[in-house]
């Protein structure tokens, strides 16, 4: 790990670090184009008593790609910030025991008694689909509790052109994301996934609204057009988030051909 400031004056939270796929392969076996990296940590609000302590236990699942050499770096540009995995997992270790302490600040841990809400977690997955493709879908997972009553999930998605060395964006796909004629096919698979019946309003079914934003965190499969909510951003958290996929022959007619021939890098052929 790297031996900034912060860890050298607080080594003792890091309890375990652990790679899976950092050994070099046998010689004559070719090299995985990606590889999975994981990483677990402990991490006392109180470091001066670790043994006795509420903790932050924080768990990273994160995907290198190991060649081609621009692609890697690409890659890594989308999904990091343009660091290395172990350079973003460095980062993202450091602010989240940042915000565990500071936020936490203050606390006796002789007057604390009720570590229930003081007991946090930060999980973060990596996840590719289609690894073998020249397009690949990266999806990025956090699953995090920072005290309250419940906590937080959330999911984001990536398309990524290897070939252009390009991200995917809605706008590649549709001349007017927002087209009325498309809005109305969106709404319509909203009813369906909400159990209502053609015409009644997405608020019987639980949606704040009738006419919620379109959102462009999608993702595409071989069976459809995916649309992805988070909880909270059409729907309460009790409806939890919104997975919505939308068959092909539904939406095809109003994409750009030009966004239909995209999707052949997915291995997704819509001509035929």
């Amino acid at each position: 790990m790297k031996n900034n400031a912060y860890f050298s004056l607080a080594p003792v939270f890091v309890l375990s670090a652990l790679c899976s796929a950092c050994a070099s392969p046998p010689p004559g076996t070719p090299q995985s184009r990606f590889s999975e990296l994981r990483y677990s940590y402990t991490i006392p609000l109180y470091p001066e008593q670790p043994s006795n302590s509420p903790a932050l236990e924080l768990t990273m699942n994160l995907v290198g790609m190991n060649f081609p050499a621009q692609e890697a770096e690409f890659f890594h540009s989308i999904l990091y910030s343009g660091d290395s995995p172990e350079t973003y997992r460095d980062r993202v270790v450091n602010e989240q025991t940042l915000n565990y302490r500071r936020t936490l600040a203050g606390l006796d841990s002789s007057e604390t008694k009720d570590w229930s809400n003081l007991n946090w977690h930060y999980t973060e997955r990596v996840i590719v689909n289609g690894a073998e493709n020249e397009g690949i879908v990266a999806e990025r997972v956090l699953d995090t509790y920072v005290g309250g009553a419940h906590g937080q999930s959330a999911r984001k998605y990536y398309l990524l052109d290897l070939n252009s060395l390009k991200p995917v964006t809605i706008n590649d796909l549709f001349e007017n994301y927002h087209d009325p004629r498309i809005k109305a096919i969106i709404y319509d698979a909203l009813r369906t996934y909400g159990n209502l019946a053609k015409g009644q309003s997405l608020p019987e079914g639980g949606f704040f609204s009738d006419e919620p934003e379109l959102t462009e965190n999608f993702y595409v499969t071989a069976q459809g057009f995916g649309l992805y909510w988070n909880q909270y951003e059409i729907a309460p958290y009790a409806m939890g988030s919104i997975d919505l996929l939308i068959p092909w022959r539904d939406i095809r007619p109003r994409m750009l051909h030009s966004g239909m021939e995209l999707l052949t890098k997915f291995k997704i052929y819509l001509f035929m």
